[in-house]
């Protein structure tokens, strides 16, 4: 399946609304529900040392619509797999209208990545980013009532597979992406603390992910789609955008993530049926 090589924006995550189900248990203190709630850093914990995967489920009485999959700031390595299956029917029955196939959850380094100290080609982002980890797929949309969800964790770190969200949703791509300005800043909180003899103390910190993005003449009626999504998630809403979903290497790992707004729902009409407005977005 393919999708326009553009901005989509996500704001209903359905996995919140799910009862989710795991074969393999999570663990007391960190329960399943953790994964499906908006709060930051609140993981699902669960013990792989006797697994190699594990498997979620979920089900609707009623059809849903669906674009995009997320599994948002994870502990799996780069030799971890992932599976999204969408089926019609309850309880994972009926056609399968989705299947992802097993993937990769990592994002390779480009062709400029070849150089001395830096992982070569094949290597991954993941593995020493200081950014949040981010799996995410973009498909075609389809209606589904159940899911299932399969993860290979072989390595798992310690043995724990930590995943603080998931998503599963629809996300609204304009005729039109950003037309300019577009700016992806990778924020890093740590600080630096200049000694009396002369050298300096870090404390490091993890970064974030900022996005801007400048939209030239949106036609009234995407005007208002985009004005209602924004409206509808508010500023405390989670977001999950991706300014290139078919982007597999720097772009797609940089510049997709789950974000919440930091600008008003502002717009401003340059003249008849043509509409600018600004997005920026920070990482939560």
């Amino acid at each position: 399946m393919s999708v326009p090589d553009r901005f989509h924006i996500s704001w209903q995550n359905d996995i919140a609304s799910y009862t989710i189900a795991s074969d393999v248990a999570a663990e007391t203190a960190y329960p399943l529900t953790n994964m499906q709630n908006a709060n930051a850093n609140e993981f699902t914990v669960i013990d792989m040392s006797a697994d190699s995967a594990v498997v979620f489920t979920g089900s609707s009485a009623t059809l849903r619509t669906a674009t995009c999959f997320s599994i948002h700031n994870h502990t799996m390595p780069s030799d971890n797999t992932a599976r999204l299956e969408l089926f019609d029917g309850e309880s994972q029955t009926g056609t399968t209208v989705y299947d992802s196939t097993t993937t990769s959850i990592a994002h390779t380094r480009p062709w400029g990545s070849i150089i001395a100290g830096i992982n070569p080609l094949g290597g991954y982002f993941e593995a020493t980013s200081n950014m949040k980890t981010h799996f995410s797929l973009w498909f075609e949309s389809v209606e589904y009532k159940s899911f299932r969800i399969t993860i290979s964790a072989p390595t798992s770190t310690d043995d724990l597979l930590r995943i603080d969200k998931l998503w599963l949703g629809f996300a609204f791509c304009p005729r039109y992406g950003p037309e300019f300005n577009h700016q992806s800043t990778q924020v890093e909180p740590s600080e630096h603390d200049r000694k009396p003899g002369g050298g300096m103390e870090t404390v490091e910190d993890y970064s974030y992910r900022e996005m801007s993005f400048e939209f030239a003449g949106v036609e009234n009626s995407e005007r208002h789609v985009l004005r209602s999504i924004l409206d509808e998630a508010k500023k405390g809403g989670d977001l999950l955008i991706t300014n290139d979903p078919n982007d597999v290497k720097s772009q797609n790992y940089e510049m997709t993530s789950i974000f919440r707004r930091t600008t008003n729902n502002s717009f401003s009409a340059a003249k008849f049926n043509w509409n600018n407005f600004g997005l920026a977005v920070e990482e939560n």
